[in-house]
């Protein structure tokens, strides 16, 4: 199972750069968008890299096909899933710390009451019906919203105090209109897609986008309820020479983003509400999210797909081709290898026996078996197990591969296959010794070799001298 995820993981690393080269190039068109569509659009493709997740995940369990990895080596797949999971764990670790750090900071505010009555008119401005907690805090240097079902707006010490009314009225507006665009949950789940895939820059880059987006969609929202935008272009200015440190991540504030290039946005915006796009933004969400998952993964779908591609193979051969794939893919091998051996090992008869006891597709020893599930730490099979093809080819296709590993260096890749198919069948021992020149291989091993070159030699041919013998 780390080996399918390290080899998800990997095609979605391949998919990420492919999606982020649709949204670059298709920057003319979005940005051209207001800030809450621009929003919108971006976050369904934020979301869709999940979606690619998954896909892979199900494309490389169930479809009747392969992954080609013949780039890859199997043996790095578990190293790179485990890596990919000590990195989200980390990560975890590092949210729910800012997450308890949160937590604390509602402990420092004490309440503003005197200023509910004008948070409440405020809020009934911008469609904010639920309760909002005005407090103000030593522990804060600019206004941020904490919480989605208990929603709380920190401001610094004495910043009420210290303001005209209508600067205080838009810094307020601003922290409140989060609170109507549900920017507090959206921004949970944008943290955990960035768990989930920290190691991807082309997701780092969306999610700059996304806060830059974010904070214009609510500075318009400000502007649009309350137009007064100098008033507000100088309460933010004011708010970032107050500023000490950045906000917490999770947080959202009116500080937040490239404040200079959010001020010169909004004194030259107009001052008329944009039209209003609630129709069509569902759709466009919608069409975004599955239109770019499935564009990048259709990019890679193609090269990922092996096929068994042997013109003058028997149907019985033929018809464990979803089988033969997978493994191969799994264990890094050319498919037409695994079914050259199947063909010569039994026909492609599932349920094939030896008078030696080997069994299945590809004509494993039950001893065999159980030594190569122990070295990989799977259960150990049962006799009549091996007669699954799936079990049999996975099992099998992993022993070839080892011998192709092991041979590697035996010369041109005819004579490593050669090599590997004479130690499959006559064992690696006595097919090194025979390489070496201090022994022979025995007459069926020696013809088990012959067979097997001569018949890769012949995949890419449309008949087999060999077969029509």
């Amino acid at each position: 199972m780390s080996a399918l995820l390290g080899f998800a993981l990997l095609r979605v690393l391949v998919q990420g750069f492919v999606l982020g080269a649709l949204v670059w190039l298709s920057q003319p068109l979005w940005r051209r968008c207001d800030a809450a569509t621009r929003f919108a659009l971006l976050f369904a493709v934020l979301m869709s890299v999940p979606g690619l997740m998954l896909w892979a995940v199900l494309d490389l369990l169930g479809r009747s096909g392969g992954v080609s990895t013949s780039s890859t080596p199997s043996t790095w797949m578990p190293l790179l899933a485990h890596g990919w999971m000590l990195g989200v764990v980390l990560a975890s670790a590092r949210t729910a710390l800012e997450l308890h750090g949160m937590h604390r900071l509602r402990a420092t505010g004490l309440p503003l009451r005197e200023l509910h009555p004008r948070l409440r008119a405020l809020g009934q401005r911008l469609g904010v019906t639920r309760p909002v907690t005005l407090v103000e805090s030593p522990a804060v240097s600019s206004p941020i919203v904490l919480g989605w079902l208990r929603p709380m707006i920190l401001v610094p010490m004495g910043l009420a105090a210290s303001m005209p009314p209508a600067w205080l009225d838009a810094v307020l507006a601003h922290e409140l209109a989060h609170l109507r665009r549900r920017d507090p949950a959206l921004r949970i789940v944008q943290r955990a897609v960035e768990i989930a895939f920290f190691f991807h820059p082309v997701l780092w880059w969306l999610s700059a986008l996304l806060d830059e987006a974010r904070e214009e969609a609510c500075d318009d929202l400000v502007v649009d309820t309350l137009r007064d935008p100098l008033a507000y272009a100088r309460a933010l200015t004011e708010l970032e020479a107050m500023r000490a440190e950045a906000v917490p991540a999770l947080t959202a504030g009116a500080t937040s983003g490239n404040l200079m290039k959010r001020v010169q946005r909004i004194v030259h915006r107009s001052n008329t509400p944009a039209f209003s796009h609630r129709w069509w933004l569902p759709l466009a969400v919608v069409a975004s999210l599955a239109g770019s998952s499935y564009a990048a993964a259709r990019v890679t779908a193609d090269e990922d797909v092996a096929e068994l591609d042997i013109a003058w193979m028997p149907a019985s051969v033929s018809a464990h081709e979803a089988d033969i794939v997978q493994a191969a893919a799994a264990h890094d091998v050319d498919p037409d290898l695994v079914a050259i051996v199947v063909l010569l090992e039994s026909r492609g008869r599932a349920t094939a026996k030896s008078p030696r006891g080997a069994r299945g597709l590809m004509q494993l020893m039950p001893a065999t078996a159980a030594e190569i599930a122990a070295q990989r730490g799977l259960e150990v099979p049962r006799a009549q197990d091996l007669d699954d093809p799936a079990l049999n080819l996975d099992l099998g296709t992993w022993y070839l591969a080892q011998q192709l590993e092991r041979f590697k260096s035996a010369g041109d890749e005819a004579d490593v296959v050669a090599w590997a198919a004479a130690a499959y069948n006559g064992g690696p021992s006595a097919a090194a010794r025979a390489l070496r020149g201090e022994a022979e291989l025995s007459d069926e091993t020696a013809r088990y070799q012959g067979l097997v070159a001569a018949l890769w030699a012949e995949r890419d041919a449309d008949a087999s001298s060999v077969l029509t013998r």
